[in-house]
């Protein structure tokens, strides 16, 4: 006889999160990476069981926890990242940190101490979704708490999942957005007593009334859509401001320029999203100039002289020559290789714009026995949407 247990299988409030960039975090210093792990920790642990969850297991700097009702754990989340808010807000820039949170409501199966099925894997799924500083959750979600939980959400649509058979319709909580609803007053119209009199000045009044009562609702409605769109715009502005610190200025104004597309011209915070798509494309300029500043390194450490002549500007090209760029390029890598240098002993220390967003100047410094020695900046300069390394003759 299979005397095997049956499983137990129970509905549950699933919260998965993870520390944006924490990986990289750990490669650029691990002392520091593990002390901002620590702080996590103990937000996380203090906030779920404030809202009564349960941590089912850590997974490096992610967490699995389950709750019993959906509203309390969306509450749990937005405590969680008005903790982390408050955190960053007063902590130096290289220990301030954000999170992704996705949470989901679904069957799961109970393993021991551990849950396990399709449950939590979307709501895993979910997590990525989030932008860093966010909170995304499952439709199922969103049914048990847009009347319950004080949030504004937004609808991703539905999304196909990794690994997932069915698509899920995701909602974007903005989390700039919560507690900022100012209460809409409301106005009583009531006639004149004095206007029952007579049968003319009660339907004189009662015309009145109808009158003002529809300008209320024209009113009340216009001042609902204008805190709306005031909250879309601060939502975009903090949702920017926090991919901009996870270096991700492309994404920073992706977000911006969707929220110009949901509001009026006139929305208060406008001017505040410009300047902040204007400080993400000059940041968004400045890594792409990095990046082929990195890319030329590469080809010039690893003595692939064709690749380092294709760095090279077009009017470079023109008043040097193919041949004597490849030359400068030999003679370089003569020099790099006496004094041993690899990629580990060269930085790029600062890239420098022009207003124009044209060109620019890329300062560098490299090791040699042991000290670091500024080197001579380079040019770079833009043509045809790529940038180039500008040499003069």
């Amino acid at each position: 006889m299979d005397e095997t247990k049956p499983t137990e299988r129970r509905l549950a409030a699933i919260m998965f999160s993870d520390i944006c960039g924490y990986s990289r975090r750990m490669g650029e210093n691990e002392e520091r990476a593990l002390g901002l792990l620590a702080q996590h920790d103990k937000m996380i642990e203090a906030a779920v069981a404030e809202f009564g969850g349960h941590i089912i297991k850590r997974m490096g700097d992610g967490v699995l926890a389950e709750f019993q009702s959906a509203v309390r754990s969306v509450e749990c989340a937005l405590s969680i990242q008005r903790r982390i808010a408050r955190w960053n807000r007063d902590a130096p820039e290289p220990e301030r940190f954000q999170l992704r949170i996705g949470v989901h409501l679904g069957d799961v199966m109970v393993s021991g101490e551990d849950i396990l099925g399709d449950g939590v894997n979307i709501a895993s799924r979910i997590e990525p979704l989030a932008l860093p500083g966010g909170i995304c959750i499952s439709q199922d979600v969103f049914n048990q708490v847009h009347r319950k939980v004080e949030m504004e959400a937004v609808s991703l649509g539905p999304q196909q999942l990794k690994n997932i058979q069915r698509q899920i319709e995701i909602y974007r909580v903005l989390t700039a957005a919560v507690g900022e609803v100012p209460p809409v007053t409301r106005v009583d119209a009531t006639t004149d007593p004095r206007a029952a009199t007579t049968h003319r000045w009660l339907t004189l009044a009662l015309v009145g009334t109808g009158v003002l009562l529809l300008f209320l609702v024209l009113v009340t409605a216009n001042r609902t859509r204008r805190h709306r769109e005031v909250r879309t715009v601060h939502a975009a502005l903090e949702q920017a401001s926090g991919l901009m610190q996870q270096g991700q200025p492309a994404e920073a104004r992706a977000v911006l320029q969707a929220s110009l597309r949901q509001v009026r011209p006139k929305t208060p915070g406008l001017d505040e999203v410009r300047t902040a798509m204007a400080a993400a494309e000059r940041a968004e300029t400045e890594s792409a100039v990095a990046g082929r500043a990195r890319e030329f390194l590469q080809a010039l450490l690893s003595k692939d002289w064709n690749k380092c002549v294709e760095f090279m500007h077009p009017d470079s090209k023109m008043q040097i020559g193919v041949k004597g760029l490849r030359g400068r390029m030999q003679l370089l890598g003569f020099f790099g290789g006496i004094l041993a240098i690899t990629d580990k002993d060269i930085e790029i220390t600062k890239v420098t714009l022009a207003e124009d967003l044209q060109s620019a100047t890329v300062m560098q410094r490299a090791r040699v026995k042991g000290q670091w020695k500024e080197e001579n900046p380079q040019t770079w300069r833009r043509s045809d949407g790529a940038w180039y390394l500008f040499l003069e003759q």
